[in-house]
């Protein structure tokens, strides 16, 4: 009787099979990884923006001046620098100033993060699109036909997030 020995192992072939596919499989994990940040990019700046907007429609509507702002407080402005887009606008970086009858004063100037702008439903004038909300409850500037629109947005993922902004102030 012959006594065969078997090996026990994998092969070469399976060994490489295996390992494309953990590969693959990894890849597109980290393809996904990356993918999930740049969303989550979008919407943590989203978040910012509201919050922002939010904090200057209740300074405005309280009267809350800030120093070198004098004379008659006319309200909070937020100016986006903006370039013209068909019917709109396309903004990387905006300025929030306290505005006075004598002087104003800025408040914050923001510039977004390289991958990520604000498209606007406005024309700019000037290089700038302006969103003013005005002192003591008295709204925005903007027409109650026609909501601001603020979309943050991405060149590398197609995932947006909407801000709108009323002309009584509300912020959705």
């Amino acid at each position: 009787m012959t006594n065969y020995s078997r090996s026990t192992g994998f092969t070469l072939l399976e060994l490489l099979i295996v390992m494309v596919i953990i590969g693959l499989a990894a890849g597109v994990g980290v393809a996904n990884f990356r993918d999930f940040g740049r969303r989550q990019e979008i919407d943590n700046y989203a978040r910012t923006l509201n919050g922002e907007l939010r904090t200057v429609h209740a300074d405005a509507s309280g009267g809350k001046r800030v120093a070198g702002c004098t004379g008659t407080f006319q309200g909070y402005a937020i100016d986006f620098a903006a370039a013209a887009t068909g019917g709109g606008a396309k903004s990387t970086a905006y300025t929030i100033s306290a505005l006075c009858a004598t002087a104003s004063a800025v408040v914050k100037s923001v510039t977004l993060p390289s991958n990520i702008f604000l498209v606007i439903n406005r024309v700019p004038s000037g290089g700038t699109v302006r969103l003013l909300f005005k002192p003591l409850e008295l709204g925005t500037d903007v027409s109650p036909a026609n909501n601001l629109t603020l979309i943050v947005s991405s060149d590398q993922v197609s995932q947006t997030k909407t801000i709108s902004v009323s002309a009584s102030g509300e912020i959705q």
